[in-house]
């Protein structure tokens, strides 16, 4: 989750920084498609000084003038990194025992990412656990309350470290499944199909799961 956070962090200012200067003939690329769906985003965003395919040209920071910065590393190097505590909060995720405690409603898990989902959704996985993966993680970021819209971001940024990635079109259809009205899918630490072959090497041990570690708080003052 940590990394999803900086790369939506990157693009984000990436954007603004294209967004705020001013178009010059047809030599500007725009990112902006219009028609997309409430569920996925639609292209992939070239990054600053990302290569263009056919043209082997970089994409590069342009000042006020529409003209390139003469040292465009010393120009990145400008930048301060986002807290990404600050980010969490702003993107409303929650990464402290604390603000998931809080946010936990009574009889409920805690509003928190378990720590083995987001080592999945780091790493992504192979053919043949792709689907159940993508469930798994779709229901995960429903139970903590994720819009569906957020959610789609996020696993088809999942998607893209997956070898190979899943059809956009399956995507749709998991998350949608995940996030019907009549949906209610919740998954414990017993894994259990294809899941069980792969989720062990993700789990980060009992004694080091955030995610348990509150819930048993949870348990604890609720008996209280």
């Amino acid at each position: 989750m940590k990394r999803i956070i900086q790369w939506t962090a990157f693009v984000l200012v990436s954007m603004l920084l294209i967004a705020n200067h001013r178009a010059i003939g047809d030599a500007i690329k725009r990112f902006f498609q219009d028609g997309l769906g409430p569920i996925l985003p639609g292209s992939l965003i070239k990054l600053p000084l990302g290569k263009h395919r056919a043209t082997g040209k970089k994409c590069l920071f342009l000042d006020a003038e529409g003209k390139p910065y003469q040292n465009q590393h010393e120009f990145l190097q400008k930048f301060q990194k986002v807290d990404i505590d600050s980010l969490a909060k702003k993107l409303k995720v929650r990464r402290s025992p604390r603000a998931a405690r809080k946010a936990t409603k009574k009889g409920k898990t805690p509003s928190l990412l378990k720590p083995c989902v987001e080592n999945l959704i780091r790493d992504g996985t192979e053919e043949g656990y792709r689907n159940k993966a993508a469930f798994l993680i779709s229901c995960e970021l429903r139970r903590i309350s994720v819009p569906k819209a957020v959610a789609g971001g996020a696993l088809s940024t999942w998607n893209l470290r997956n070898n190979p990635p899943l059809r956009r079109d399956e995507l749709q259809q998991i998350l949608c499944s995940a996030y019907s009205p009549e949906a209610r899918y919740e998954f414990g630490c017993k894994w259990e199909g294809v899941l069980g072959e792969i989720m062990p090497a993700f789990c980060v041990g009992k004694g080091n799961c955030l995610y348990l570690a509150v819930l048993k708080e949870i348990n604890t003052d609720n008996k209280n």
